[in-house]
């Protein structure tokens, strides 16, 4: 038995007030239940940037005592269990990060080829770097984190790939936007030169300067993560709204050009996703429902 709207209660508005489109297609279900998967695997990756927020801003506290002292009065921490805070929390993030892209349900990366170079350097690197701390963190101490810090280019890009793709800003916040993915870049090179620095007793105390640097960057990733995480499920929430919501004069076709369009039966242009004329002459679809399976980039 329906239920009787409250009064004062904006019905467009609302939209659990509204009747659900009723269609039978599969692949249709098959897209709906596609992007409550998406919409909850993003939201799970969203937490984990959060911890892994939190992990930074812990190494970030350890890091301002003397723990190469430990077991001494000045030390928080041994030096072996800081450093497997810190690459095993590096390895979780670069994970989290290429999940973050994959199940991104829209996005659209200029160079795929760039974007699978970057994700698996950045996945083996964390990796070998941190299963040699977790052997031995006395020998392997400085070959792992001078793979860290250069593999901190390669999560730079990332970064800059995730912020290009989800804010398109023109005139002076674009000339911001590159000016603070240049001091992205700048880090990891500051913090190999610091490094280096401590190693061959240049700076004593250069080692523990570039962990400042590596966290304070390490927070400003997570950030960047959970935003297009967040992004992302509201994308994903956004679209199964569309199809589950839309009038039933309306067909719902989802194409290899835009992946989500709602047309009329006798509108060829897309009322919502890409427009332009280059969009709308190869646009042209019957007035049955078709979606081709959505291959998240």
């Amino acid at each position: 038995m329906l239920k009787e709207i409250p009064s004062g209660l904006d019905e467009s508005r609302c939209e659990h007030c509204r009747a659900l489109r009723h269609d039978t297609n599969v692949l249709v279900l098959q897209r709906l239940g596609e992007l409550g998967t998406i919409s909850a695997m993003n939201l799970s990756l969203a937490m984990m940037s959060v911890i892994f927020l939190g992990c930074a801003v812990v190494s970030l506290i350890l890091n301002s005592f003397d723990n190469d002292c430990y077991p001494c009065d000045d030390a928080a921490t041994s030096p072996a269990v800081f450093h497997r805070l810190e690459f095993g929390a590096t390895f979780a993030f670069a994970v989290v990060t290429t999940l973050a892209l994959i199940f991104s349900p829209e996005r659209r990366f200029s160079s795929p080829l760039l974007l699978r170079f970057l994700v698996l350097v950045n996945v083996s690197a964390t990796w070998v770097a941190a299963v040699l701390v977790f052997i031995s963190l006395e020998k392997f101490e400085t070959v792992a984190h001078e793979l860290e810090y250069v593999n901190e280019f390669t999560m730079a890009c990332v970064d800059l790939l995730i912020v290009l793709d989800v804010l398109v800003l023109g005139g002076r916040w674009r000339v911001y936007q590159v000016s603070v993915s240049v001091l992205a870049c700048a880090v990891p090179v500051v913090n190999l030169t610091l490094y280096n620095a401590h190693v061959f007793h240049v700076v004593p105390a250069g080692e523990r300067i570039a962990h400042y640097f590596e966290f304070t960057f390490n927070i400003v990733s997570s950030a960047i993560s959970f935003w297009l995480c967040i992004d992302s499920m509201l994308l994903a929430n956004k679209l199964k709204i569309d199809i589950m919501l839309a009038p039933p004069e309306l067909t719902v076709v989802i194409d290899e050009l835009s992946r989500r369009s709602v047309h009329d039966h006798g509108d060829r242009s897309p009322r919502w996703g890409p427009t332009g004329p280059a969009h709308e002459n190869q646009h042209q679809h019957s007035h049955g429902v078709y979606l081709p399976p959505h291959v998240p980039y």
